[in-house]
């Protein structure tokens, strides 16, 4: 049981992306070390936490909005939203997803995300330029 544990975590913690799993009163469970560096503790200090712990109350309340309808619906939902990191605003995909135990029982949300500030800025350049192309037209 370690053993598939360790490879479990050599996984979450090689990845790139952000990874979280919270409990159904949306409090984190736990997150790899990608997202406890953003938030500048070790993973083990975001445990028992919420996002209004994080950040600021608007952002904490659509990410919240955005838990329950999962938790609700059962459906895996797939989202651009905002994301703070060292005061900077930036746009993430956002991946949730519902968890449940070999019971079938609802245990919370689980979710992945990473940096789309780099692909959106070409979507934009890309538009300025068939603009541009537009009016030579």
């Amino acid at each position: 049981m370690l053993q598939s544990e360790a490879r479990y975590r050599v996984l979450l913690e090689n990845l790139p992306q952000k990874i979280f799993f919270k409990d159904r009163d949306l409090l984190y469970v736990s997150c790899n070390d990608n997202l406890a560096h953003d938030l500048g503790m070790a993973s083990e200090e975001v445990l028992g936490k919420s996002d209004y712990d994080f950040f600021p109350e608007d952002l904490a309340d659509k990410y919240r909005e955005d838990d329950i309808r999962v938790l609700e619906s059962g459906e895996t939902i797939t989202l651009e939203e905002s994301y703070i990191h060292d005061g900077e605003e930036f746009v993430v995909q956002t991946v949730k997803t519902l968890v449940e135990d070999e019971n079938g029982e609802i245990i919370g949300v689980l979710g992945i995300f990473w940096d789309i500030n780099r692909r959106k800025r070409a979507e934009r350049e890309l538009e300025r330029y068939r603009h541009r192309l537009e009016e030579l037209v």
